[in-house]
């Protein structure tokens, strides 16, 4: 939100970004985050912070590259908003990799989680409930055989430790610690 001209208008801002691209596009693309109707006449300065980041998200999907990299993009989002968002990037034709707490949004767009540890990187197919499943499974084999059990490292890129306990107290048997080292988002 902080490269929007705040002076300007939510349509004139984006006509400005694709000025090749007709109204009835761009318009389109603001209803997908929720802005309609006289919305789009608003000035970007009178907007919240979750409506200026529903904008700049609108604005990259307008103009979309090969590969989008999101750090925490349902941050300043509501409900409605976030899932509007998950809508539209179901509809991206590029790489995604993004970096979430927000575990349904990981679900409805995560496509491979790679597992890295030790110096190796482990692809998953799948989004990341069906990862924990497969972690769960692994630890539940290891236990039957009673061999140690697998090591889980700090706390990296994808989940906070709020996200780790929340999906930990989900699968109920794997430990409070268990948290994944690094998971990327590839479309």
């Amino acid at each position: 939100g902080e490269t929007l001209d705040k002076t300007a208008t939510i349509i004139e801002e984006m006509m400005q970004w694709v000025p090749d691209k007709p109204q009835s596009h761009v318009r389109s693309v603001l209803g997908a985050f929720l802005f309609s109707g006289d919305d789009v006449d608003k000035k970007i300065g009178v907007l919240s912070g979750g409506e200026r980041a529903r904008v700049a998200l609108a604005k990259l999907l307008l103009k979309p590259a090969n590969l989008l990299v999101m750090d925490e993009p349902t941050n300043h989002l509501d409900l409605d908003s976030s899932e509007a968002l998950i809508e539209a990037l179901e509809g991206y034709g590029g790489t995604l990799i993004f970096v979430t707490h927000n575990h349904s949004f990981l679900n409805a767009l995560a496509t491979q989680v790679w597992d890295v540890r030790e110096q190796t990187v482990g692809p998953y197919p799948g989004n990341l409930t069906e990862y924990l499943h497969h972690l769960f499974l692994q630890r539940k084999r290891l236990r039957a055989l009673r061999l140690p059990r697998l090591g889980f490292g700090p706390l990296a890129i994808l989940l906070g430790r709020a996200a780790a306990r929340f999906l930990t107290r989900d699968l109920h048997r794997m430990p409070r610690g268990g948290q994944l080292k690094v998971v990327e988002v590839l479309r």
